[in-house]
């Protein structure tokens, strides 16, 4: 009878290890759901393209609970107009394979049916997003059922260079953009005392500002803007 005991609790501990292990590695680090505004973002670049980018957080309970259900942005326009966009189907599914931090970008937004648009201009922009649990079907569209969060943009002007709005995002593909756009100068920083060649000798003022000429008006020709 004692074996039999024993065979039945390790038995027990041989199918929670199978299931229990795998959501103990996976705990979600969030306290609430919601979005993270700091990579909540739109960008409309000069040649009319546009660019959104949206992130949310998830606790494990919730994201465990609605594993069948779909996250999903609803963008408020200026001009009162409505915009989707999805953030993966099965929240617990993805959660637990993503630390339960789920983001995304798009050159495009959708509308309720589902189909691409790109309602981004100059004039008509998000001036608040929604975080909404619910489902999305190919003929049904999007059906959100439940508000998690909403998070209001700052009235930043769209007149910002791209660079100015990409400074604001934390983003690693955002840091990557400006890595590349960035320009560096170094100055050379000689001691007195380690002066090895008399053929060396620094530049007096008359010769620090026509190097710092010929660098501006080389900036200019290029139509580098700083």
């Amino acid at each position: 009878m004692s074996y039999m005991k024993g065979a039945a609790f390790l038995l027990f501990l041989l199918i929670a290890n199978r299931t229990g292990f795998p959501q103990l590695r996976n705990i979600s680090e969030y306290t609430q759901d919601r979005i993270n505004p700091e990579k909540t973002y739109f960008v409309l670049h000069d040649n009319g393209d546009a660019e959104f980018g949206w992130t949310s957080e998830w606790t494990q309970m919730t994201a465990l609970a609605l594993d069948g259900k779909s996250a999903i942005m609803i963008w408020h326009f200026k001009d009162g107009s409505k915009a989707y966009s999805q953030q993966g189907e099965g929240i617990g599914y993805i959660g637990m394979n993503s630390g339960y931090l789920l983001t995304n970008k798009a050159s495009t937004l959708e509308d309720i049916h589902h189909k691409k648009i790109q309602p981004l201009t100059r004039d008509n922009y998000p001036v608040k997003v929604e975080l909404w649990i619910g489902e999305i079907g190919d003929s049904t569209g999007f059906s959100p059922e439940k508000e998690g969060d909403e998070v209001c943009f700052e009235s930043i002007g769209l007149t910002l260079t791209v660079e100015d709005i990409y400074a604001r995002v934390d983003n690693e593909d955002v840091k990557t953009f400006l890595e590349e756009k960035r320009l560096a100068c170094e100055l050379l920083i000689r001691t007195h005392n380690k002066m090895r060649c008399d053929c060396m000798g620094y530049a007096d003022e008359s010769q620090r500002e026509r190097i710092i000429r010929f660098a501006d008006s080389l900036l200019d020709t290029l139509g580098i803007h700083l």
